[in-house]
């Protein structure tokens, strides 16, 4: 049973690095996460608020780009 969790553990650290080593970065201002993170999650009590806007900024940062 040990073997099992140990090698559940290997594959989800391998799974880690490999997500994190093929996201493409993006740059954001303090103002998002000084002003706008705290006022999105207080407004909305909902943290999912605050993600959902940074896909949007993502997005139309990559919209750009093209």
């Amino acid at each position: 049973m040990t073997g099992i969790i140990v090698a559940d553990w290997v594959v989800y650290v391998i799974l880690t690095i490999i997500v994190i080593m093929t996201t493409r970065q993006s740059t954001l201002d303090a103002y998002v996460f000084e002003v706008l993170m705290p006022d999105l999650i207080g407004h909305d009590r909902r943290p999912a608020a605050f993600i959902v806007y940074l896909f949007l900024l993502h997005s139309t940062e990559t919209l750009g780009r093209d």
